[in-house]
């Protein structure tokens, strides 16, 4: 399953989004998700793609840059 269907699918579930709303160019702050919801869906990540999150992890503003987060992070954990 890719990224961006993971993403859909937990904010549907979480907050009833419709999935044709989260684009890679839909920014977080359109969506709704806030401090909260966000920790909540790293910590889902984590679970599901195996990735680890550390502190160092830069702030992201739109599906696309998780995204490419999620990318660089499954990648360093495959290293």
């Amino acid at each position: 399953m890719d990224h961006l269907t993971i993403i859909r699918e937990f904010l549907h579930d979480r907050l009833n989004i419709d999935s044709a709303r989260v684009s890679p160019e839909t920014t977080l702050a359109d969506l709704q998700v806030d401090s909260l919801v966000m920790l909540d869906m790293m910590f889902e990540l984590e679970e599901r793609l195996g990735i680890v999150l550390t502190k160092e992890v830069p702030a992201v503003h739109t599906v696309g840059e998780l995204l490419a987060l999620l990318d660089d992070l499954q990648a360093a954990a495959k290293a």
